[in-house]
């Protein structure tokens, strides 16, 4: 059975394109382009790509909502600044 190597980063990327490949990526800066936010994201396992992503105003209105109308992922966020650890990894998300 082959072993599986820690990757440390701090995002995981799925795409269904990709099959049931995890991708692992760190965020390298973020610009605002016109009305759009464009995150930079680098991939560190198991390929470096530089991907970007990008959302508009509407989106991050959208992204808040569904953050504040669910209590376990406000506590999750107030939590994990107190405690910078390491996370179980999971391929269900």
């Amino acid at each position: 059975m082959a072993e599986e190597k820690e990757v440390s980063a701090s995002m995981m990327l799925k795409s269904t394109g990709l099959g049931n490949t995890m991708l692992y990526a760190e965020p390298v800066s973020c610009s605002l382009v016109g009305d759009i936010l464009v995150l930079h994201v680098k991939t560190v396992s198991p390929v470096q790509w530089h991907i970007r992503t990008g959302i508009t105003y509407r989106g991050i209105l959208k992204l808040l909502w569904c953050i504040f109308k669910n209590f376990s992922v406000v506590k999750f966020l107030f939590s994990g600044f107190f405690r910078l650890k390491n996370p179980r990894l999971t391929e269900e998300f």
